[in-house]
């Protein structure tokens, strides 16, 4: 209900359910479910502006789902913070996240949260002029069957934006290369 009631502009409600949410979990003491309503917290926090709010539901959502051992919700978590550090311009420590969010994906063969994660590395690796690196892995993502549609929207707006940086060579090899990319 929070998610619908977010997209179509219900944020008082919204907040309110993710709140009584995760005040529920709190009762019941299921540490995994109080995880699971702090990153819902921290991702409604994060779409909203507020990132400072988002950094700490986020970072005590972590904490919990490591205790856990909740890996594949514990990569979802892990790139909302390498978002909500990007946002904060803490670059080094988005990138950490990043890498983080794509290793425990992996091994927990969550590969759109992987495939989601790559995306933002590859915007952090675009914002430190790393162009070539950042265009691999936008046609990795866009080229990948399990990519969610808004893996696929940010990766193709990066694409855009990189193809106009880049020379033509370098867009030709990097053509030949991305297939043998697994």
């Amino acid at each position: 209900f929070s998610r619908s009631a977010q997209m179509v502009g219900h944020l008082s409600e919204t907040r309110a359910v993710l709140q009584e949410s995760l005040q529920l979990a709190r009762e019941s003491g299921n540490r995994w479910s109080i995880g699971l309503a702090l990153e819902r917290l921290g991702t409604f926090a994060q779409g909203t502006g507020n990132n400072e709010e988002a950094q700490g539901y986020l970072e005590e959502s972590l904490t919990l789902l490591r205790e856990v051992g909740d890996r594949w919700s514990l990569s979802w978590v892990l790139h909302a913070m390498s978002q909500v550090m990007s946002a904060c311009h803490e670059e080094q420590e988005a990138e950490q996240y990043a890498m983080e969010a794509i290793r425990v994906a992996i091994e927990a063969g969550n590969h759109p949260s992987a495939l989601n994660a790559l995306v933002t590395l590859a915007l952090i690796r675009a914002g430190q002029t790393q162009n070539a690196p950042a265009m691999k892995m936008v046609r990795f993502v866009l080229a990948h069957p399990s990519s969610t549609q808004d893996a696929k929207d940010r990766a193709e707006q990066l694409r855009l934006e990189l193809e106009s940086k880049l020379t033509s060579q370098e867009l030709d090899d990097i053509q030949k290369r991305v297939p043998a990319i697994t």
